[in-house]
This record gives structure tokens, sequence and C-alpha cells, in this order.
């Protein structure tokens, strides 16, 4: 797909939700910026919220600052702009020392040794859990912490968060490219998806296969919040594309979300 030099937001959300993009992704991170996304994380009381980099960029200057950007509406009025900016805050990973794995493999070589990834991307599991939690049931957390959005755009997100890739028109999405597990990695085995809904957001990246989701059953009514992160990397070696994600992460996660629906 050729990215588009503008798009609609919630062309951009629906990429992030229905197939995990990370160039709509990154769009929205140059919108918002370093500063803005953090203040509002530790304003809402995740202070521990790390989003320091661009998914794929390891040049930690680069990703403090953002371009300019530019908001217009349906008719081409300008409604937002603003100059290119820079964050002069380095933000240090929030629990002393980052480092995993046996090797990392750089090129054709392997770097011996656990790697740093201080400067990489964290969020923590509850956060996560609690997150979602404030958009499905925002009465469920404190006031404090729910996100201010209209009630309209809370619905939308969810909607978008729900279809499966082979629901969107736009963009479209082959179904033999982009099944319905896709992006959901708690979605139960089977032809459970002909009678669930998900609602959530998952990551991967390095072996880790990281999942939050509000996984509801339409014929009987039931729902449970769940998420979970684990980690397949045997060989210890990060960046060399051999990890277990088929064989081991991905079954454990789909069966992890019955064994959860099962118990709701």
């Amino acid at each position: 797909m050729v990215e588009p030099q503008a798009e609609s937001l919630l062309r951009s959300l629906r990429r992030v939700f229905v197939v995990s993009d990370n160039t709509a992704a990154n769009r929205l991170y140059e919108f918002l910026g370093q500063d803005l996304i953090h203040d509002r994380l530790g304003a809402l009381g995740f202070p521990h919220a790390r989003l320091v980099s661009r998914i794929g960029s390891s040049d930690v200057a680069a990703n403090r600052r953002s371009t300019a950007v530019r908001v217009v509406d349906a008719e081409g009025g300008q409604r937002f702009a603003r100059p290119a900016i820079e964050s002069s805050v380095v933000r240090s990973f929030p629990y002393g020392e980052a480092r995993a794995g046996l090797g990392w493999l750089d090129g054709d070589r392997v770097i011996a040794g656990a790697h740093d990834f201080s400067a990489s991307n964290f969020l923590a599991l509850g956060d996560m859990h609690t997150m979602l939690l404030a958009l499905i049931t925002p009465e469920a957390v404190p006031e404090s912490q729910r996100w201010r959005i209209s009630e309209s755009a809370r619905l939308s997100v969810l909607t978008e968060m729900a279809h499966w890739p082979r629901e969107s028109i736009d963009p479209s999405y082959a179904e033999s490219d982009f099944p319905d597990r896709y992006a959901k990695f708690l979605l139960p085995q089977g032809d459970a998806n002909r009678w669930l809904r998900l609602y959530g957001k998952c990551g991967q990246a390095f072996g880790y296969l990281n999942d939050t989701q509000c996984v509801l059953d339409t014929r009987t009514g039931r729902q449970v919040l769940i998420s979970a992160s684990i980690h397949v990397n045997a060989d210890g070696i990060f960046n060399d594309d051999v990890y277990e994600y088929d064989d081991v992460g991905l079954p454990m996660l789909a069966a992890l979300g019955q064994a959860a629906l099962d118990s709701a």
C-alpha cells in the first residue's frame, strides 16, 4: 500500500487497530510528539509508560523530533497547525537497566551479550489492562483515568477495534494475507469468530507477543477482559527473526483467551 501524504484520523486509527499498522502508528506519534504523549499519560496515572521511539527507529535523537503538522476539515479549512517540535527531555527507563537475551544480530554477525532496550518503548502489562478497561467500561476506573473523549468517539474507537481485517473497506485487506486472528492473538482457535468480538490492541516484536482484549460472546453476552504477554525466543538472540510465534506463542495465547472466556 502506498503511504498517503495525508489521511483522516479515523483511517489512521483503523489501520492501527485492525491490522496493527506500524506506519499508521508512527503517523500518530509524529502528530502528538513525545512531550504531549507523556504529559497526558502521566496525568492519567501512567507515569512509567514510555513512548520514546517510532516503531522501527533506533535513532534516539531523531525520535525526540517531530515534523510540522497541519490538520484540515472535510472542506479543506485549517483547524490546527504547528511547526516542527523537539523534546528536550531524555526519558530514562523507569526500572533501571533494560537488558535481555544472549546476543543481538547486527547484519550478518551476532553481538554477544544481553541487548540494551533502555531506549525502546515500554508499557507495563497492568497499565495496558487499565487503559483498555477505561475505554470498555469507563465507570470501572477513577474519573482521573478516563479517556477525555466524547461518547461517540469512544464508540467509534471500539467499533474499529472490533473489526476483522476482511470487514475493512478503506483500506481493504485480503483475507488470505490478513486472517481474523492477524492482530487478535487472544482469539480462540476454531470458528468461534462467527459469534465473538474482540476489542483491544496487540503488539509483536523481538519474540514478545502482547495482547489486551475484551472478548465478547455475542450469543451469551459473556465477556472477559484479559491482558497477556509472552516471550518466545529459544535461542536468546534478538533481531534474527527466529522466534517461536506460530509453534508456541500464538497457540498459547489463543488457548488463554478460550480459558478466560470459559471462566467468565
